[in-house]
């Protein structure tokens, strides 16, 4: 019963006026699980949360979220670092580092990716070319209907609630006639789960203004190089900073693909 007035009275919130450009009514919580290793099928959790109004919509990592915001007016290293701690005993290592900005009127996504330093590229909201099934399935107290994809060289499975009339999901995703409340790849390297959801009245926006301006092939391709050769992307960093170190050589530690692949820009 707490769920569903929950949800009664966040869809009123939505219903009864129309929020200004940046300012979320809503939120949508998310469990996001994905392999870091695919050799090993270790996995990390982060907990994802989607802010969004009529307009616009906000998905990032909650720890790192609350990071760069306390950052952005941090004072000195020393105080960043403080800042950095209190995130760790909180949260945890911080295990996604990105943002996914949809602006639904403008028809055009940003994203947000860390490379050593912030970068950023944008591109037109992507099209995703679903296809519905009859298939459905109850998550929490809803039921779901499955609808299936492929975007970025993965192949999707999605899983909408029709009784949450909101156009939009998870990372990149939107586009089904209801909230989407799981979705994953069909090899189950990157996983989403609904948690809940919740009134919020904070401003949509990315909370990093220090950031390299890039492409989508390009941020694949050094992403993909710093898992598969993270030496080569050190060095590539000391060349742009024109300095030269004498630290060990950085090891390979894990084995996995971007969500997207970087194949997939090459069609």
């Amino acid at each position: 019963m707490k769920s569903t007035l929950t949800i009664i009275l966040c869809l009123a919130c939505l219903l009864q006026s129309r929020a200004a450009d940046n300012k979320a009514n809503l939120e949508c919580i998310y469990r996001l699980t994905y392999q870091v290793d695919t050799l090993t099928k270790r996995s990390v959790n982060a907990m994802m949360v989607l802010r969004r109004n009529e307009n616009c919509s906000l998905f990032y990592s909650q720890a790192n979220f609350e990071k760069d915001s306390l950052q952005r007016d941090a004072n000195g290293i020393e105080e960043q670092k403080a800042i950095n701690d209190t995130i760790k005993a909180r949260y945890g290592k911080v295990t996604v580092s990105y943002y996914v900005l949809k602006d639904f009127e403008k028809k055009q996504l940003d994203f947000m990716g860390t490379l050593l330093n912030s970068n950023k590229y944008t591109e037109p909201l992507p099209v995703f070319n679903w296809q519905m099934s009859e298939d459905k399935k109850t998550i929490g107290e809803h039921q779901c209907q499955k609808a299936t994809c492929t975007f970025g060289g993965r192949a999707y499975e999605a899983w909408f609630a029709p009784d949450i009339p909101i156009n939009d999901g998870p990372w990149k995703f939107y586009g089904l006639p209801g909230l989407i409340l799981e979705v994953y790849d069909k090899q189950h390297h990157y996983e989403f789960q609904f948690l809940g959801m919740r009134p919020c009245a904070g401003k949509i926006e990315i909370p990093v203004v220090d950031y390299t301006k890039t492409t989508k092939k390009e941020y694949l391709r050094i992403k993909q190089m710093s898992i598969d050769d993270p030496e080569s992307v050190l060095q590539l960093w000391e060349a742009k900073l024109g300095i030269k170190t004498t630290r060990p050589r950085a090891p390979k530690l894990r084995s996995y693909a971007t969500m997207e692949r970087v194949e997939s820009m090459s069609k």
